[in-house]
């Protein structure tokens, strides 16, 4: 989807506001980010660093 495609999605479900489309898109925004903090809460400190193990051939 493109960047326009979503601005008009966006403003469809506001039926027009731009106010209301503004701030589901900063509310939206707010959200990913804690999902982002929370996920990377989760990682383990070497998946993070890139540091993985890959498993031995066999």
């Amino acid at each position: 989807m493109s960047t326009d495609d979503a601005i008009r999605q966006v403003l469809d479900i506001c039926k027009g506001d731009y106010k209301a489309a503004l701030r589901l898109v900063l509310i939206a925004n707010q959200f990913y980010e804690e999902e982002i903090r929370l996920l990377k809460e989760e990682a383990s400190a070497g998946y993070a660093r890139g540091k993985i193990r890959k498993p031995k051939a066999s």
